[in-house]
C-alpha cells in the first residue's frame, strides 16, 4: 500500500512526516519514502513511531539537520516487506558481491523477493506482519527467490547457462520456493 506525505520535516537525526493515513502502518516496520527533494528523508527507513490521531510517522535519519516543516508536491511512500535481507542471499550465495552496482541490484532482488512472498502468501489467505518473518521456511523461500533473481541477471528468462544444447535447463525452485511459502496447495471443496 501507498501514502502521500503531506508534511514532512527533521530535526535531532529524527525525521517526521504527517501522512493521509496510518492504517496499516506498524512500528519497526521498513518503507521506502520517495520524492520529497531532501535526500535525508528520502530512502529505506525503519517506523519508530506513530501518532494515529496526527497522522504522523517517524523514523532515524542520522546528520539530518534542521529541516523545517514544508509540503512536498508528490511525495509518498511505501512499506516495506522486510523478512530476507541482503546478508542472507549472500549467505546463501556463498559470495559477498563485488561492486557497487552488484550490491544495488541484489538489494533490489531482495526488496522484490520479499514484496513478492508477501503479496502470494496475502492472495493465498495469510495475514502477516511485513515486519516479523511468519516461519523459517517463509524465510528460507524469500532467500530463494531474492537468490533467483539476482542470478538471473543478463538472462532473458532463467539462470544463465553455457550449454551447448539449445534446450532449456529445467529449474525446480519455483516450486520448492512455492512450498516454502505454503502456498499453491491443492484445495478440497
Amino acid at each position: 500500500m501507498s501514502y502521500r506525505i503531506i508534511t514532512a520535516s527533521g530535526t535531532a537525526n529524527v525525521a517526521t512526516l504527517i501522512l493521509d493515513s496510518v492504517v496499516g502502518l506498524e512500528v519497526n516496520e521498513g518503507i521506502r519514502v520517495y520524492k520529497t527533494g531532501v535526500n535525508k528523508i528520502d530512502g529505506a527507513h525503519i517506523i519508530a513511531t506513530i501518532t494515529t490521531a496526527t497522522k504522523t510517522i517517524t523514523y532515524p535519519s542520522p546528520s539530518i539537520g534542521t529541516v523545517t516543516a514544508f509540503n512536498p508536491a508528490n511525495a509518498g511512500l511505501v512499506a516495506l516487506v522486510t523478512w530476507a535481507t541482503v546478508g542472507d542471499v549472500e549467505t546463501f550465495l556463498g559470495i559477498a558481491v563485488a561492486t557497487a552496482d552488484d550490491a544495488e541490484y541484489l538489494a533490489q532482488c531482495v526488496e522484490a523477493s520479499n514484496e513478492f512472498c508477501y503479496r502470494r502468501r496475502a492472495n493465498a489467505g495469510y495475514t502477516d506482519s511485513t515486519a516479523i518473518i511468519p516461519n523459517p521456511s517463509v524465510l528460507q523461500g524469500a532467500i530463494l527467490y531474492a537468490a533467483s533473481l539476482y542470478r538471473e541477471r543478463g538472462s532473458v528468462d532463467s539462470f544463465q547457462s553455457f550449454d551447448a544444447m539449445s534446450m532449456p535447463q529445467p529449474s525446480l525452485s519455483m516450486g520448492r520456493i512455492l512450498q516454502l511459502l505454503g502456498i499453491n496447495r491443492p484445495q478440497v471443496g
